[in-house]
C-alpha cells in the first residue's frame, strides 16, 4: 500500500459540488495520471498492431464516466471487482497475459528455474478525509491510497507440486518502484489541473518523500 497526503481542494478540484464519493474522485484522478495513460495507450497500440497491423493511440475507458462491476479498464488490462462508494474503495483485478506465458515459465521452473510468474493481482484506490480540527471541510487534508498486490499459485501449474517460487527480488523491487511512480504521477497531474484552474503554480513533490509504503 502506498499513500500520499494532499489538500482536499487539490483532489476535488472542480468537482467540489459533485455527489461522487472521495474514493471515486481519487480513482478517476489516478487514471488521469500521465504514466498510466501512456501505459494504456502503448497496450492499445501493440494489441491493434498485432491484430490488424494498425496503430491506435488511445487510452480507452479509464473510468471517466464512473465505475461498475466487471467493467473493463484500460483496454481490458483491469476489470472492476468492487466499484467505489463512500465506504468502499475501488478494487480492480488483472490477469497475466498471455496465459500461455505462465505455462511456459512453469515448464522451465519444473526443470529447475527458481522463479515463476504471478497469475495476476489486485489494485485498490481509497481516499480518507482527515479530521478537520475545526477547519472547513474544503480546507482539510486527504490521505490517498494506492494498493497493489500480486497473486501467485503455490503449486506449479504443470507438475502440480508446491514450490512457492516467485519472481526474482529485482523484479519485485522494480514493480514496487513503478507503483510508487504511478502514485507520484497522479499527484503531479492533480497539481497541474489545479494550476490550470486557479492560475497558480505548485512546487512539484519529491517522489521519494511524497510516497511511502505501509508495512502491515
Amino acid at each position: 500500500m502506498y499513500t500520499a497526503r494532499i489538500p482536499r481542494s487539490t483532489l476535488v478540484g472542480k468537482e467540489i459540488y459533485s455527489t461522487k464519493s472521495l474514493n471515486e474522485i481519487w480513482a478517476q484522478a489516478f487514471y488521469r495520471g500521465r504514466t498510466i495513460q501512456l501505459e494504456s495507450k502503448v497496450v492499445a497500440m501493440l494489441e491493434t498492431f498485432a491484430e490488424k497491423y494498425e496503430f491506435t493511440w488511445d487510452a480507452g475507458d479509464m473510468g471517466q464516466r464512473g465505475f461498475r462491476k466487471d467493467q473493463q479498464i484500460a483496454h481490458g488490462q483491469f476489470k472492476v471487482k468492487t466499484p467505489p462508494s463512500d465506504n468502499t474503495p475501488l478494487c480492480v483485478e488483472w490477469q497475466m497475459t498471455p496465459p500461455s506465458a505462465i505455462t511456459v515459465i512453469d515448464n522451465v521452473a519444473a526443470l529447475g528455474l527458481p522463479y515463476r510468474l504471478p497469475t495476476g493481482g489486485r489494485q485498490t484506490f481509497e481516499a480518507l478525509l482527515e479530521a478537520s480540527n475545526g477547519t472547513k471541510a474544503e480546507e482539510g487534508w486527504v490521505e490517498v491510497r494506492y494498493g497493489d498486490s500480486v497473486d501467485y499459485e503455490t503449486s506449479n501449474t504443470v507438475t502440480h507440486k508446491e514450490d512457492d517460487k516467485v519472481l526474482p527480488k529485482f523484479f519485485q523491487d522494480m514493480h514496487n518502484l513503478y507503483a510508487r511512480w504511478l502514485l507520484h504521477s497522479a499527484i503531479c497531474n492533480l497539481m497541474r489541473e489545479e494550476e490550470e484552474s486557479l492560475g497558480k503554480r505548485h512546487p512539484r513533490p519529491d517522489a521519494s518523500f511524497l510516497t511511502r509504503r505501509i508495512t502491515e
